[in-house]
C-alpha cells in the first residue's frame, strides 16, 4: 500500500515537473527569443487590411485603401489617453499619419504574447491567470469605463447598437452565403439535435417588448475598447505588464460611446463561444434539411481547448458579477450575454472564407440567443417554442 502511494506521489510529481519545464521553454520562446528577432512579428496586431512591417524595437501599422478609417478611429482613439494613466496600457506611439493614402502609425514593438497563446500554451498557472485577469478586468473598470469617459445613454440605443446592425449584417449574409438565407428566416431549426428558435423570431418578440428593451438599455455609455478578445491584449511576464491593441475606435452608433457590457461580450464570445478554436477551424459541422426543418449540428475537435477557454470564461464571469454589477454596470451580464449572440450574427458577413465557417457562427449565434431569452425571460421562451 505504501509502495502504491510512493509510486502516484512520485507520478504527481513527475508529471508537475515535465508541466513546469514545459511552461519554462513556452516563456523563453514568447518572452526572451522573440525579443532576440529583429523581424518577426509574434502576434497579428489586427493585421486585416494593413500591413505589418517590423523594424526591430518598432513596428509600422499602414492601412491598405479598405482598412483606411479603421486605422484612422483606432490611431485617434490611442491618441485620446496618451496622457493619462490608462495610456500606460496602450501602445507607445513614435509616428503617425492620418492623411488618405498615406495612414499609418509607428509604435513600440512589445515582444509579448497574447491571451489566447498564454491561454492555449498554458504559459501561466492557473492562479498567476486568475490575478491577471483580475487586473485586466480592475484596470478597465477603474480606468476606462469611467465618468470623464462616459455619457448618458440614448432613446435610439437598442436601435443603434444592435438592431441596425443586425439588419445589416444578416441582408449581407443572406446576398453573399445564400444557402445561409433560409435558416435565418426559418421560426425555428435543430441545433445538436435540439429544437432552437430563429433568430428574426426572438428578435422580433424582443422589440414588441417594452420591458425587454428597457433592460437592454444600459444606465450609461462609456468610452469602450471595442473589440476586446484575447489576440488584443498582450501580456508581458508581471500581472502589470499589459498592453490593448486594435481598438475598435468607434461603436455601432458612429460615435466613442459603448455600453461596457460590449467589451464583455468580445471577452465571452471568445472564452464562452470558442472564437479562437472557430477561427483556427477546429471544429466539424454539417447542415441538413429533415421533414420541412433544418438540422445543423456541430462538435469542436480539440475538447482539452475547448476546456482550457471554459474554465477561463467561468472565472472572467466571477469577476464581472463581483466587479460591474452595481450603479451604472446593474445587470451588465444580462446585456453581455444578449450581445455575445448579436456579435456571432453579426459577423457571419466576415467569416464566408468557408461555408462551414458562415454557419458555425450563424449555428452559435443562434444557440446563445435562444439560451439568453430562456436563462432570462423562460415564460416567454416556453410560449413561443410550444407554438412549434
Amino acid at each position: 500500500m505504501n509502495i502504491e502511494k510512493i509510486s502516484v506521489k512520485k507520478k504527481k510529481l513527475q508529471f508537475l515537473l515535465y508541466k513546469a519545464k514545459n511552461i519554462g521553454v513556452s516563456a523563453y520562446k514568447s518572452y526572451v527569443h522573440d525579443r532576440l528577432r529583429r523581424k518577426t512579428i509574434q502576434n497579428d496586431m489586427g493585421a486585416s487590411f494593413t500591413n505589418l512591417v517590423r523594424e526591430k524595437d518598432k513596428i509600422i501599422k499602414r492601412a491598405e485603401i479598405k482598412g483606411e478609417d479603421k486605422l484612422k478611429d483606432e490611431i485617434e482613439w490611442n491618441l485620446r489617453f496618451k496622457n493619462t494613466y490608462f495610456g500606460k496600457f496602450l501602445p507607445k506611439i513614435y509616428d503617425y499619419s492620418l492623411t488618405s493614402g498615406d495612414v499609418f502609425y509607428k509604435m513600440k514593438y512589445y515582444a509579448y504574447p497574447n491571451l489566447r497563446k498564454i491561454i492555449i500554451e498554458d504559459l501561466n498557472t492557473s492562479y498567476f491567470m486568475q490575478k491577471r485577469w483580475r487586473f485586466i478586468l480592475k484596470v478597465l473598470f477603474k480606468k476606462l469605463y469611467i465618468n470623464v469617459n462616459s455619457m448618458e445613454s440614448q432613446k435610439d440605443f437598442f436601435e443603434k447598437h444592435h438592431l441596425e446592425k443586425y439588419r445589416k449584417r444578416i441582408k449581407e449574409a443572406s446576398v453573399e452565403a445564400p444557402y445561409l438565407s433560409p435558416i435565418i428566416k426559418s421560426d425555428i431549426m435543430y441545433i445538436n439535435q435540439v429544437k432552437k428558435l430563429g433568430p428574426d423570431n426572438i428578435i422580433s418578440e424582443i422589440v414588441q417588448n417594452k420591458e425587454i428593451m428597457k433592460a437592454l438599455v444600459p444606465p450609461k455609455l462609456y468610452i469602450a475598447h471595442g473589440d476586446l478578445h484575447c489576440n488584443n491584449i498582450i501580456c508581458g511576464v508581471s500581472i502589470s505588464k499589459l498592453i490593448f491593441l486594435d481598438s475598435r475606435g468607434k461603436s455601432p452608433a458612429g460615435n466613442l460611446f459603448f455600453d461596457p457590457s460590449y467589451d464583455i461580450a468580445k471577452l465571452y464570445h471568445d472564452l464562452h463561444s470558442n472564437y479562437s478554436l472557430i477561427e483556427k477551424h477546429l471544429f466539424e459541422i454539417i447542415q441538413t434539411k429533415v421533414k420541412g426543418s433544418w438540422h445543423i449540428d456541430f462538435a469542436f475537435t480539440d475538447n482539452d481547448l475547448v476546456e482550457k477557454f471554459t474554465s477561463h470564461y467561468f472565472y472572467v464571469r466571477s469577476i464581472i458579477e463581483d466587479l460591474y454589477q452595481t450603479g451604472e454596470f446593474e445587470n451588465i451580464n444580462y446585456r453581455a450575454d444578449f450581445t455575445e449572440a448579436m456579435l456571432y450574427l453579426t459577423m457571419i458577413p466576415l467569416h464566408l472564407r468557408s461555408s462551414e465557417e458562415g454557419l458555425i457562427c450563424l449555428a452559435t449565434g443562434i444557440l446563445r440567443l435562444n439560451q439568453w431569452l430562456k436563462r432570462y425571460h423562460l415564460e416567454l421562451y416556453n410560449n413561443l417554442i410550444s407554438k412549434y
